[in-house]
């Protein structure tokens, strides 16, 4: 795909007017920022620019040119004038730095960040949305620096690392920092600046307070100044010990969520600039950037690795493997795939108890195949039998029977199962274990299932195969019987070979 082709079609529709050619250039749901403002959808989009050439006729896009480009993410630069340049009014009025990403020949989201030229900050061409506060050049170079390295696809923590470092010196801090939210309700510190070098607890956890609860929940910047910084609040101690007098932070939004919070502190007692937090702003847009991308490209590789396991059980149940053979394959493929410790196939008996007919483990230690349990206490078999689809167990504390027990000698913390579905009626479960504290991802149900089915068809294709053995064996039976009586052979030897052919068809001793 020419990334640049959509980038330049979307341009080049702008200044001739043609917005409607945009429903051809961007996705329907396209996400587009544009210097704090925030569309999502095309008609949005539309609607944006139509408002922006009603209120200066005479802007449009003079050039445009490739800063960076990979994978599906391309970062342009282009340069705006205003007026007619026919007529010799003409006049520059400034510059932008473009991120577009790129899905099924469509753009998906759009990040555009504006710099008017010195000369036209007194007489700036005025476009809705645009930020107020001016912008430096310093600023633009620190934003395309970033903006690079996110179109690159870098690791996570360099994107971070740089942004901390960019946006510390364009601000004059001291020290500029990035907090995730955990699951756990807790915050992490994922990366830190200072411009003393100061050793800044990188890696290190705290639990939210309340402070920071409600500035998650409300998701807007916020800034303390040496009379209200809250000293039980998480890191404020590691900066009171650096002299710190001063906070900004500006919340980091990705899919609508707060993810975390990007800070910058002063030793100094007057407080930051106005526009701060507009500035920081810009940085903290391409920090979600990042994420986003980091967790489409972690989405991709898990499809992947999820659609060549089921390719390659597939492969074996076509093959008509006997079904152990597949169960071993599928519970060592789950495991896997879901990031357990162990993992393991278990078939229902009529006694109310169950057998493991397939065992993978990590390490040595793993369910013994044939092994049998009485399901009646907690287990993820019990639960499942009961409610007929997936089920989760966090804990095996305090739980008895065997299962539990032999869960624990495991060091197993949680459980996750889906149920075997042969022919209508429930046959078995699969279950994947951890030793880890953190539970199982949320899609871990839907990966087991699709090995279930593959199962069941492994199941029944057996069934199947075992059924056309048996009549093929009382159809040989039957025609040497025949046989015998249509040559008038004597009675006493039908019946001997009659009672030997049905015991043979039926293994009775």
């Amino acid at each position: 795909m020419d990334l640049m082709a959509l980038p330049a079609r979307y341009h080049r529709a702008f200044n001739e007017h043609a917005f409607e050619v945009w429903r051809e250039v961007f996705d329907e749901d396209v996400e587009f920022f544009i210097d704090g403002l925030s569309l999502r959808g095309v008609d949005a989009v539309i609607a944006h620019g139509l408002e922006s050439v009603s209120q200066s006729p005479g802007l449009h896009i003079a050039s445009e040119r490739i800063v960076a480009e990979s994978g599906d993410t391309i970062v342009t630069e282009i340069s705006l004038v205003a007026g007619d340049p026919a007529r010799g009014g003409s006049r520059r009025a400034g510059t932008a730095c473009e991120i577009c990403r790129v899905r099924d020949g469509r753009i998906v989201s759009c990040r555009s960040y504006h710099m008017r030229d010195p000369a036209e900050r007194l007489d700036a061409v005025r476009v809705p949305a645009r930020a107020e506060a001016g912008v430096t050049a310093d600023e633009q170079a620190a934003l395309r620096r970033v903006a690079t390295l996110v179109a690159q696809g870098v690791p996570q923590a360099e994107v971070f690392a740089a942004v901390t470092q960019e946006a510390g010196s364009l601000v004059w801090a001291d020290t500029t920092s990035l907090m995730r939210f955990e699951p756990d309700d807790t915050v992490t510190l994922v990366a830190a600046w200072s411009a003393q070098d100061a050793d800044l607890p990188v890696g290190s956890s705290y639990p939210v307070r309340q402070e920071l609860r409600s500035r998650r929940e409300g998701g807007l910047p916020w800034r303390w100044s040496p009379a209200d910084l809250p000293l039980t609040e998480p890191f404020v101690q590691e900066a009171l010990s650096l002299g710190i007098r001063t906070f900004v932070g500006v919340p980091i939004a990705v899919d609508g969520r707060v993810w975390g919070f990007a800070l910058a502190s002063s030793t100094a007692v007057r407080p930051f600039p106005d526009d701060v937090e507009a500035r920081i702003a810009g940085f903290t847009d391409l920090v979600a950037t990042a994420i986003a991308n980091a967790e489409a490209r972690a989405h991709l590789r898990t499809l992947a690795n999820e659609q060549g396991a089921l390719r390659r059980v597939a492969i074996l149940v076509a093959q008509s493997l006997p079904p152990s053979a597949v169960f071993e394959a599928v519970t060592q493929e789950v495991g896997l795939l879901s990031g357990a410790d162990l993992a393991r196939m278990e078939r229902y008996e009529p006694d109310g108890t169950d057998t493991v007919d397939g065992a993978w483990s990590s390490v040595t230690d793993k369910l013994a195949d044939g092994t049998r349990y009485d399901i009646d206490c907690l287990s993820v078999a019990r639960d499942v039998r009961k409610t007929g689809g997936p089920v989760r167990l966090d804990s095996f504390d305090g739980a008895t029977g065997g299962i539990a027990q032999e869960a624990r000698r495991l060091g197993i913390r949680s459980s996750v199962g889906c149920p075997i579905v042969v022919a209508g009626q429930l046959w078995g479960v699969i279950a994947a274990s951890t030793k880890r504290d953190d539970p199982f991802p949320a899609n871990t149900e839907s990966q087991i299932a699709n090995f279930t089915r593959l199962v069941a068809t492994a199941i029944e294709n057996a069934e199947t195969r075992g059924e056309l053995r048996r009549m093929a064996d009382e159809q040989a039976g039957l025609r040497r019987v025949a046989t015998l009586v249509a040559r008038g052979a004597a009675p006493d030897l039908v019946f001997a070979v009659v009672a030997e052919e049905v015991g043979r068809l039926f293994g009775a001793e």
